[in-house]
C-alpha cells in the first residue's frame, strides 16, 4: 500500500498497489476491484479500528508491527494476525485469518 499525501506531506490514506487472490476471498472482492483503490475508501473500518494509524507509524517510525485484530465491518467478521513492514513510501501488510484459532481458544 503506497502512502497518500497531502500538501504539508501527511499521511492521509493508502493506495492498494499489490494484492493477491487469497485478500480478494478473504474480502468478497476480485483483486482487480481492490488495485488502485485507496484503503479508508474501500475498507472504511480500517480508521475506527485502529488498523490505518498503526501503518502510518510504520511509515513514520521505519519499525515493523504485528498485531491482532477482530475485524467488524465492510461485509467482514473475522480475526486477523497482521504484520506490516516499511517498504519505502508503502507498507507491506500480510493477513492471516486466525478466526478459527480464536474461536478455539474460547471453549
Amino acid at each position: 500500500m503506497r502512502a497518500v499525501r497531502d500538501d504539508r506531506g501527511d499521511i492521509v490514506d493508502f493506495e492498494l498497489v499489490l494484492t493477491n487472490e487469497a485478500t480478494a476471498r478473504m474480502t468478497g472482492r476480485a483483486v482487480a476491484d481492490l488495485i488502485g483503490r485507496r484503503v479508508t475508501e474501500t475498507f472504511p473500518t480500517y480508521r475506527p479500528l485502529g488498523i490505518f494509524d498503526r501503518y502510518r507509524a510504520v511509515l513514520e517510525t521505519g519499525q515493523p508491527d504485528r498485531f491482532q485484530v477482530h475485524y467488524v465491518g465492510d461485509g467482514l467478521e473475522s480475526w486477523f494476525d497482521i504484520a506490516a513492514y516499511p517498504q519505502g513510501d508503502s507498507v507491506v501488510g500480510t493477513f492471516l485469518d486466525i478466526t478459527l484459532i480464536r474461536q478455539a481458544q474460547q471453549v
